[in-house]
C-alpha cells in the first residue's frame, strides 16, 4: 500500500510538475510533506486549514491509539503467562477472560488506528489532487499585511 501511494504521489508530481510553472511543483511539495501546507502558500486558507486541522488530529489519534493497542497487548500477554502457569480451574477461567477481553481491545484500537491512517492518507491525497487539479486561488479584495512594526489593511483592485 506504501509502494503504491508513494508511486501514485511521485506520479502526480511528475505530470504537474511537466505541466506547471515551478512555483506550482514547489506547492505541490509542500503538500507531500504536509497536507493543507501548499494551500497555505497559495492563499487557500480555509481548505489548508480544514487540511492541516484533520491531519493533526488524525496523527493525535493515531498516537493514542498505538499507546492504547501496545497497553493491550502486554495485558494479553501477561494473562496468557498467568493463563500458562494456572494449577486451578477456576484462575485458569479467569486468566482466559483476561485474553479474550484483551485480545479484542487490542484488535478494536487496530482498527480504528487504520481508520485514522486511512483518513491522514486521504488528506494527502486530496491536498496533492486539490494543488494539482484546483482552481487557482484568487487574491482576497481586503487582506492584512503584517510589518514588523505592526499590520496594515490593504484593499486589491482587479481589472
Amino acid at each position: 500500500m506504501r509502494k503504491t501511494m508513494v508511486t501514485a504521489l511521485l506520479v502526480l508530481l511528475l505530470l504537474s510538475s511537466a505541466a506547471s510553472a515551478a512555483e506550482k511543483t514547489e506547492d505541490i511539495i509542500k503538500g507531500c510533506v504536509f497536507p493543507g501546507w501548499g494551500q497555505f502558500s497559495t492563499g487557500r486558507y480555509t481548505r489548508g486549514a480544514v487540511m492541516m486541522g484533520t491531519s493533526l488530529i488524525s496523527l493525535a489519534v493515531i498516537g493514542g491509539l498505538t499507546m492504547q493497542y501496545n497497553r493491550h497487548i502486554d495485558s494479553y500477554e501477561d494473562a496468557s503467562k498467568g493463563y500458562a502457569q494456572a494449577t486451578y480451574v477456576g484462575d485458569a477461567v479467569e486468566y482466559y477472560s483476561q485474553m479474550t477481553d484483551a485480545w479484542n481491545d487490542a484488535d478494536d484500537a487496530y482498527t480504528s488506528r487504520n481508520i485514522a491512517l486511512g483518513i491522514l492518507a486521504g488528506m494527502y491525497v486530496w491536498s496533492i489532487l486539490d494543488i494539482t487539479l484546483g482552481p487557482e486561488a484568487s487574491t482576497p479584495p481586503v487582506a492584512m499585511e503584517i510589518r514588523p512594526d505592526g499590520f496594515m489593511v490593504v484593499k486589491t483592485f482587479t481589472f
